[in-house]
C-alpha cells in the first residue's frame, strides 16, 4: 500500500496538469469565439483586403501570456508571419530588428509563428535568442490563424491601421526601410 501513494500522487499531478492545459485551451477558443460575436453584432466587413476590418485573433505569446489583435487597437500594427526554417524569414528577421528598435510608440510588430510547422518549441526559442527578437512573439500552436490570414507563402505581412483595418499585405521578406514607408503611409 505504501508502494502505491507515490504513483497515486504522480497520477493526480498528470490529472491536474492535463486539466489545466484544456481550461488553458478551452479560455482561449471561449475568447476567440466571443471575439467573432462582438465583430458581427457590430456588423462589421471582416476580411484580408484593403479598407476590411482585420479579422481578430487571440494566441497565446511566449510567455503563456493571452494577446489579441483587438488589443492593439489605436496602434498601427504589422502582423508578420513566420517559421525557423524559412530561408526569406532569416533575411527579414533582422530588418525587422532595426525598425523595431526605432519605432514610433503608437507602432507594434506581431511576430506569428507558424508553430505547427516547426520541429520543436525550443527551436523557436533558440531562433529568437540567436536573433535578438525583442517584438512580441506569438505561437499559432494549431494552424487556425495563419489559414484565416491565408499565410500559405512566408514571410506574410499584414499592416494594420490605427482602427483595425487592413492596409496593405505583403509576400516575401520586406527592409526595414519598406517598412517604415509603408507605416509612415498608413493612418
Amino acid at each position: 500500500m505504501k508502494k502505491m501513494i507515490p504513483i497515486l500522487i504522480i497520477v493526480l499531478l498528470i490529472g491536474i496538469t492535463v486539466y489545466n492545459q484544456w481550461d488553458k485551451k478551452q479560455k482561449l477558443e471561449d475568447a476567440t469565439t466571443e471575439t467573432a460575436k462582438t465583430s458581427e453584432a457590430k456588423n462589421t466587413t471582416v476580411g484580408l483586403e484593403p479598407n476590411q476590418t482585420a479579422p481578430n485573433f487571440v494566441l497565446k505569446n511566449m510567455q503563456e501570456d493571452v494577446v489579441q489583435l483587438s488589443d492593439y487597437k489605436g496602434k498601427k500594427v504589422m502582423v508578420n508571419f513566420w517559421a525557423t526554417w524559412c530561408p526569406p524569414c532569416r533575411v527579414e528577421i533582422p530588418e525587422l530588428n532595426v525598425f523595431y528598435k526605432n519605432k514610433n510608440e503608437n507602432e507594434e510588430i506581431l511576430a506569428v509563428n507558424l508553430t505547427t510547422e516547426e520541429k520543436s518549441p525550443s527551436a523557436i526559442e533558440e531562433f529568437v535568442q540567436e536573433y535578438e527578437m525583442e517584438f512580441p512573439i506569438l505561437l499559432d500552436e494549431n494552424g487556425n490563424v495563419g489559414k484565416m490570414y491565408t499565410a500559405f507563402t512566408i514571410p506574410t505581412s499584414y499592416f494594420i491601421d490605427s482602427n483595425g483595418k487592413v492596409y496593405y499585405k505583403h509576400v516575401g521578406p520586406l527592409t526595414e526601410s519598406q517598412v517604415r514607408d509603408i507605416f509612415d503611409e498608413m493612418k
